[in-house]
């Protein structure tokens, strides 16, 4: 069943859903749920039934309608993330036959975000098709339910080689267990456990014991106390979800200030999957800094309920629980049964906040749980609470601060003093893991000052309890209270129809369904991982570096060798030809980054493979490390010749200028995160040492090249084989290459099949991703020639009236980056015109993981070397432009600031109406339909919205409408010449 991908092995990217139905003994009912497999230990399963894309439809049978619709209505680009979604939409189906659009966006959040090929509008398309229409599916039970109110009385115990897996019916027997074992953990969902194998090695991601406590009624209870909601432990967070949106409209409202702050980071917090594996116990005790939920609890006052043999207690789930200090923490021997979540109180005011990289399914980066309670009848505050995540390594309380605020009026103030005790307070010192040291500093006082307004707000609206105390908030203030919206998403297809007296057979402008799109559905495309082993197949393993710049003293692979099922350790030494061209296959006499592969351990599994890589050792000396571009420039660490282009005197153009500017542009690297790791499967031939390599790469003429170098052999002896690819946006062009190497020499010298796929935090150890860019420019202007002229339209010539010299410099790590470099060049200057330039680019090494030479893709939101040239370009115009005098400033501004892209003209349904506004000449204001535009633009790289400019029919004049400075965004304009007015709208 090879349709279940395995994309990131973290429960991240669902491309490895699948659907688990099992009987709920009090409910007498089969419940389904989708569920991230890579992360399901299969002792989980004993009783359930696993549902894979191989069950919902095939080709070879009967394809499903969600496979039907996913793959008609092109939902899929390199499929490998199809399965996943199809899967998430059929468990949805299978609990809610008729579901709203809400829940199917909801059902896909696990998956949705991860898609990185532009397909969300046709995926949007295809699951409309269950709304409209009624889809059958069949209930039929896939086991007999007796057998599972059976298997509820037994006690269930597996041995393993390293683990013991015992999974109690009852609270005393894991009272029993947790005295006996009190280092075993309870695994629920598996969502935090499982995820410590990526941090520790092979052994140490073992434990001996692991107790498994989903039989027991006592941590599933859901019950309603006059303090509170008392919720079981073990209830995953899409039951607590499920369980506070039917409580909310059936509570006063005051006492719901809790629940509704919860509520709002659990339809964002991970995915589906995951909220249907991950408990609230298990959130809660694990205490991650990222943790949403925690800060939340803690400022409502929450309150764990714990046992143990020895009784009964409560523990307050506050700052010192979750900073796990010794007095306020659970003991060894207990564990959480239930969590009381109070009631707010009437002066209370609870909210949540989180910024992460995308609203859902990601990991914030700072959050924070706030709370005010006010003494009745007045504005004073009597009680304050404010905690941070994603600051420390736990989740972090300002304490102090709150206590010295205490008894003060809220009021403006306050809030000045609160944030200067705050940022004393909450020191984040500037080498802080996780880097964003002054975003997330900002973010403190960001979240504080949200928090003061919706406590304003909330007062000015409670009149009968403060009347006349609080104006109304100014539209600016609420402007910070609005929320991105994360509803239903929209979107338009703007296509040509195929004329009339086309040939049938003609297939151009047809939107003719992918040739791989039922594969893609039915999870029968095979990808590399999806070949079946051969005979005498062999896995592989690399050991990399750990020193970003050192000299390889020895290899001891002895202890390798003695790891059962270890066939063999491959070096530089065994590669028969040339070990690399540009980059090294297998690292020689030193090494130059962290994670560049020094040897391969060959293994009859994978799980021996990566024990033997672990056991390699290796000696290094270490030598001054380049990190850095400026140190780059600073010790001279050129790989290529110095790239330019010259035109006219730039020397001439400075002495007769007005004003010079000067300034610097830092950018970056990227990973490409394609979803399919690089994949190689190498299997020789008999015969003439012939070779077959399938890998998954966009350059297969540049695998067969560098692995006929490397074995020495003449080119027409390689095959390589590319099927298909599961993503790749630039990423695999020249990487794989290496790879291909890498189990070409192993299979040459053990003369068996090799196969090598990376896992993803190798892969993105090894590969790097789009190289990072630093820029300068200097720039000088003569203000003579900043004349309005006559005519305007003259002065959108192609000819830009301005003295505009640009010197620079852009580097980038690559080895093979002088492509890119000739390129971003000529594509640096966009469409603008100067007068007198010089511009230059160098690559630099590193000693840093290898970046791609080659970007994403050719598109223009993703290409490297056309962007990041535009970027260098327009920093310097619009620096330039920002200290232009007043009067022709506005103009040229303008100019280089126009909204419209392809992307918006393509997909924002206000496009539609901004056209008949601009073909009629209005001047637009700041409304629902330029917001909505500006939202659209966030999400498809617009750099920046700051003014629209609009033609009147008459082209007599220009009209300008300016957006509100609060919604301007990151100054990085881009200018896209207008030669002639007449077309529909400015583009």
């Amino acid at each position: 069943l090879s349709g279940t991908k395995y994309g990131c092995g973290i429960g991240g990217c669902g491309a490895c859903t699948v659907m688990i139905s099992t009987y709920d003994p009090v409910a007498k009912q089969i419940q389904h749920r989708p569920a991230n497999s890579c992360l399901l230990p299969i002792c989980s399963l004993h009783g359930a039934a696993v549902t894979t894309v191989e069950g919902v439809g095939s080709i070879k049978t009967r394809i499903h309608p969600i496979q039907e619709r996913l793959a008609k209505c092109h939902g899929s680009q390199c499929g490998f993330c199809t399965p996943g979604m199809v899967m998430s939409i059929y468990a949805l189906l299978r609990n809610h036959a008729e579901p709203s659009m809400e829940q199917i966006i909801s059902a896909l959040d696990g998956t949705f975000q991860t898609v990185n090929c532009k397909k969300y509008n046709e995926i949007n398309l295809a699951i409309r098709f269950f709304i409209l229409t009624s889809v059958k599916i069949t209930k039929s039970l896939s086991f007999p339910p007796q057998r599972m109110a059976q298997e509820q009385l037994r006690t269930l115990i597996f041995h393993g080689k390293r683990t013991t897996w015992i999974s109690p019916t009852s609270l005393n027997e894991l009272l029993e267990l947790k005295a006996k074992y009190p280092k075993a953990p309870l695994v629920v969902g598996n969502t935090s456990v499982g995820m410590e194998k990526l941090k520790k090695t092979h052994h140490d991601a073992y434990h001996p014991i692991i107790l498994h406590p989903v039989r027991i009624p006592e941590m599933y209870v859901v019950s309603s106390t006059d303090d509170g909601l008392v919720i079981g432990a073990a209830c995953c967070l899409a039951q607590l979800r499920d369980i506070l949106m039917e409580a909310v409209p059936k509570l006063p409202e005051e006492k719901t200030k809790i629940y509704q702050a919860l509520l709002q980071h659990l339809r964002t917090l991970a995915g589906e999957q995951i909220r249907s594996m991950a408990s609230l116990g298990g959130h809660i005790v694990s205490r991650g800094s990222n943790w949403d939920l925690n800060p939340v609890l803690s400022v409502g006052k929450s309150v764990l309920n714990l046992a143990s043999e020895d009784g009964k207690r409560q523990v307050l789930l506050n700052d010192q629980f979750l900073a796990g200090c010794e007095h306020a923490d659970i003991k060894p021997k207990e564990v959480i049964v239930s969590v009381l979540i109070p009631y707010s109180m009437k002066d209370d005011f609870i909210s949540a906040f989180r910024q992460a990289e995308s609203q859902k399914n990601a990991l914030s980066i700072v959050n924070s749980g706030m709370r005010v309670l006010f003494s009745p009848g007045t504005d004073i505050i009597a009680d304050l609470s404010i905690l941070y995540g994603g600051i420390g390594s736990t989740t972090l309380s300002a304490r102090k601060s709150c206590e010295k605020l205490i008894g003060r009026q809220w009021n403006d103030q306050m809030l000045s003093e609160a944030c200067k005790l705050v940022l004393e307070e909450i020191f984040l010192p500037s080498s802080a893991p996780g880097g964003r040291v002054e975003y997330r500093r900002t973010l403190l006082v960001s979240f504080l000052f949200r928090f003061y307004l919706e406590v304003l707000h909330g007062l000015h609206q409670m009149v009968r309890t403060y009347p006349f105390r609080y104006a109304e908030l100014s539209q600016e203030k609420m402007s910070a209270l609005v929320m991105l919206p994360s509803g239903v998403p929209q979107g338009v297809q703007i296509y040509q129809d195929v004329d009339s007296g086309q040939s049938p057979q003609d297939p151009v402008g047809r939107p003719i369904m992918h040739q791989s799109g039922i594969k893609h559905a039915t999870g029968e495309a095979v990808y590399i991982d999806d070949i079946r082993p051969v005979d005498g197949e062999l896995s592989l393993a690399v050991v990399t570096s750990i020193r970003a710049h050192a000299k390889i003293i020895s290899i001891d692979a002895s202890e390798a060798l003695r790891v059962p099922g270890v066939v063999d350790v491959v070096t530089a030494r065994d590669v028969p030809g040339e070990n690399g061209k540009d980059e090294q296959a297998y690292a020689e006499e030193k090494v130059i980054c962290v994670g560049q592969i020094i040897c391969a351990v060959v293994a009859e599994s994978v799980t021996q493979a990566k024990c033997g890589a672990e056991k390699v050792k290796i000696v290094y000396e270490d030598l001054e490390p380049i990190l850095t571009i400026e140190d780059a420039i600073k010790h001279k660490s050129y790989i290529t010749e110095e790239r330019k282009i010259e035109k006219g005197d730039i020397e001439k153009g400075f002495e007769s200028a007005d004003e010079i500017i000067e300034g610097e542009l830092h950018v970056g690297g990227q990973e490409h995160f394609y979803l399919e790791t690089n994949s190689v499967l190498v299997i020789p031939r008999v015969e003439d040492k012939e070779m077959d390599v399938y890998v998954s790469t966009q350059h297969a003429t540049d695998v067969q090249e560098l692995v006929a170098s490397a074995l020495n052999l003449q080119s027409n002896k390689i095959m390589c084989h590319v099927k298909r690819v599961g993503g790749a946006f630039g990423g695999k062009i020249t990487k794989p290459s290496l790879f291909a190497v890498i189990a070409a020499v192993a299979a040459n010298k053990t003369g068996r099949p090799v196969r090598f796929v990376l896992e993803r935090n190798m892969d993105m150890l090894i590969t790097g991703g789009r190289h990072p860019f630093f820029g300068k420019y200097k720039v000088s202007e003569r203000r003579s020639y900043f004349h309005i002229l006559p005519k305007l339209w003259d002065s959108l010539s192609p000819i830009f009236p301005c003295h505009l010299p640009q010197h620079g410099r852009s580097i980038s790590c690559s080895t093979r980056c002088t492509a890119v470099l000739s390129h971003m060049l000529k594509r640096r200057n966009l469409n603008h015109t100067v007068e007198n330039m010089y511009q230059n680019a160098d690559s630099f090494l590193l000693e840093q993981p290898k970046f791609h030479p080659w970007d994403a893709s050719y598109e223009p939101v993703k290409t490297f070397r056309c962007t990041l040239g535009y970027q260098n370009m327009s920093s310097s115009v619009f620096t330039h432009l920002e200290n232009l005098p007043a009067h022709p400033f506005s103009f040229f501004r303008c100019l280089f600031t126009v909204l419209f892209c392809r992307y918006c003209s393509c997909s924002c349904p206000s496009v539609p109406l901004l056209r008949k506004q601009l073909a009629a000449g209005l001047v637009m204001s700041p409304s629902s339909d330029v917001q909505h535009l500006r939202i659209c633009c966030l999400h498809t790289c617009v750099l920046q919205v700051l003014v629209l400019i609009t033609v009147s029919p008459a082209l007599d004049k220009v009209k300008l409408g300016h957006i509100s400075s609060h919604d301007q965004l990151v100054p990085s304009p881009l200018l896209f010449r207008m030669k002639s007015p007449t077309s529909e709208y400015c583009t």
